[in-house]
């Protein structure tokens, strides 16, 4: 198996925003990973015309024309956290992490739903809902009619160290073998705005903790260069759409 070369460089491709000569027209995730110094276990997708591939382990991949690589957590499709120490409620975050929450929350706001996220918390939030969350292709097919949902996430006291385990949607949706069970929770709120009561459906597929990476905060903005929740939104669409492993 050839590996990735910098003596003679050939092609040039963007990792992490950060421009890599390479001598070979094919890769691996794995050569991916190493040369940009990207920690194990995480998932290399590439960006094409169709929007972002997952690279399967253990394929080489032809390199198109100045090829992007990004890295994101790896997913699980069923949940084990027993090695963590998760709680929900039980502490209060300093005060830092949830202006780095309510910031994250803002940015999905306006760059992501175009509508208000509710959250059960302003200070300190635990719940969080998309009103409409749009659904992929793969799940709209098994809800005939149905295009968005509310998207609900509950973050662990010790986020953004740690990633949300799963997520919830109402418990009508079918989306695959793991929808996991019935939460028990109904509804949401904002400090202006009550939600309908909707009853939610746990869906145990899950972000590998030991792949989450945030970022190393000096400031509040830092949390752009670590993961956040732009990258559980996204690999909620991701779970949503592959069931292939169910």
């Amino acid at each position: 198996m050839k590996q990735l070369d910098f003596r003679n460089a050939r092609e040039v491709i963007s990792i992490r925003g950060r421009e890599i000569p390479v001598d070979s027209t094919t890769a691996t995730a794995e050569e991916i990973r190493n040369i940009g110094g990207i920690k194990s276990g995480r998932q290399i997708v590439i960006q094409t015309q169709n929007g972002m591939q997952a690279l399967k382990e253990g394929v080489r991949y032809t390199l198109p024309p100045k090829a992007k690589f990004k890295d994101v957590p790896a997913v699980r499709k069923a949940a084990n956290y027993s090695e963590y120490d998760y709680t929900y409620g039980e502490q209060v975050r300093e005060d830092w992490c949830n202006q780095v929450i309510i910031q994250q929350i803002k940015d999905l706001e306006e760059h992501f739903t175009h509508e208000e996220i509710f959250v059960d918390d302003c200070t300190n939030p635990i719940k969080i809902i998309l009103p409409n969350f749009k659904l992929p292709e793969a799940t709209r097919k098994l809800n005939p009619g149905i295009r968005t949902v509310p998207l609900m996430l509950v973050l662990p006291d010790q986020y953004p160290f740690l990633p949300p385990v799963g997520f919830y949607i109402p418990e009508e949706i079918k989306a695959g073998a793991h929808s996991g069970f019935s939460s028990g929770y109904h509804g949401a709120y904002s400090d202006r705005m009550l939600m309908e009561d909707i009853k939610f459906r746990w869906y145990c597929s899950s972000i590998v903790a030991e792949t989450w990476e945030p970022a190393r905060f000096r400031f509040v903005e830092d949390w752009r260069k670590g993961d956040n929740l732009w990258n559980v939104v996204t690999l909620v669409s991701e779970v949503l759409s592959d069931f292939s492993d169910d």
